[in-house]
This record gives C-alpha cells, structure tokens and sequence, in this order.
C-alpha cells in the first residue's frame, strides 16, 4: 500500500493535457485538435490570468482580441460566465451590432451559445435577432 501511494503522489498531469483531453471529442481528429490546442505560448500565461481575474466585459474586451489559443478559450468561457447577468448578456447583444467590435463578434456569439448550452439559458432567441443582421465576416468567424 506504501508503494501505490508513493506511486500515485509522483503520477502529476499537466493543466494542457488535462484540459486537451477533456476538448479532444469536440475535434474531428486527433491533428485537429493538436493545431488548435497548443500549449501556452510565452507569455500567454498572463494574458490568461488576466483574462481569467477580469470582472467585467469592458476590462475583458480589450484582452479577447489579443488572445490566441488556451487564451482565447479562456476568454471565451470569462465571457459567457459574466453573461449570466442579462445587463451584461444585452451589452454583447448591442456590441455584436457595432462595427469596431467585429474583430470580436464571433467570441462574442460563441459565449453566447456556450452560455445557452451549459446554463440552460434562453439566449437563442436574442442570437436569431442580431445574426442577420451581421456582416458574412462575422457569421464565418461564429
């Protein structure tokens, strides 16, 4: 019993596999999912920690559009966490129409739809009402 417990306090995962591991069933493939989730760059540990202690949308609009990879999926996930409050879900809603934030539209509509699927809530109906109203750009990047 002493060995399986020395054994096991040695065994340590990394954060990146672990989460690889986890997103690797939303990939077609094994090579998909090794492109889009490569380890964090330099530096882009702290773009993430940044993103991950902001506590609004407008101290997070400015970091989503430097985000590449993990970071950009963490941005994605801060934004859909800060539209649980339907003030903050109408501000994404108005910013989508705007066209300084395009670069930013697709994250946007994606927090969204990530916030539909996992808290269950009604957002499809506000997403149907901004999406044709967008520029083709836009609904590529969705």
């Amino acid at each position: 019993m002493v060995q399986v417990e020395a054994a096991e306090s040695q065994l340590s995962i990394s954060p990146y596999v672990a989460l690889r591991s986890l997103l690797l069933p939303w990939f077609k493939s094994e090579l998909e999912a090794a492109l889009a989730l490569k380890p964090p760059e330099k530096g882009e540990g702290a773009l993430i920690s940044s993103i991950s202690k902001a506590s609004s949308i407008d101290e997070l609009l400015p970091l989503i559009s430097e985000a590449r990879g993990l970071a950009r999926l963490e941005a994605v996930s801060k934004l859909a966490e800060l539209a649980r409050n339907s003030e903050i879900r109408e501000k994404i809603l108005s910013l989508l129409r705007e066209p300084s934030y395009e670069k930013v539209s697709g994250d946007l509509l994606v927090a969204l739809g990530k916030l539909g699927l996992e808290n269950g809530l009604p957002v499809t109906e506000n997403i149907i009402s901004v999406f044709d109203e967008l520029p083709d750009s836009v609904k590529a990047q969705a």
